[in-house]
């Protein structure tokens, strides 16, 4: 079905080799998704920096706090 929709040009069993270059606000985006998922320190396999940020962001709007206060 895919084929049919597709035509005969698409490839399914893509490799890497073949992954075509994102443009630059994807790339941004995928960036900050690599970046989000680094750990917070050395062998800190529970928490991720966007872990932190989003119980962070979590705290603030569970205590309506404004963004001077918060800083």
């Amino acid at each position: 079905m895919v084929m049919d929709a597709a035509g005969p040009q698409y490839n399914i069993n893509a490799t890497d080799d073949d992954e075509e270059t994102l443009n630059p606000d994807a790339q941004r985006f995928y960036d900050m998704l690599k970046v989000a998922d680094k750990e917070l320190w050395p062998d800190c396999e529970q928490h991720s920096q966007l872990s932190l940020v989003a119980r962070l962001m979590a705290i603030k709007s569970e205590n309506n706090m404004s963004e001077k206060y918060f800083d």
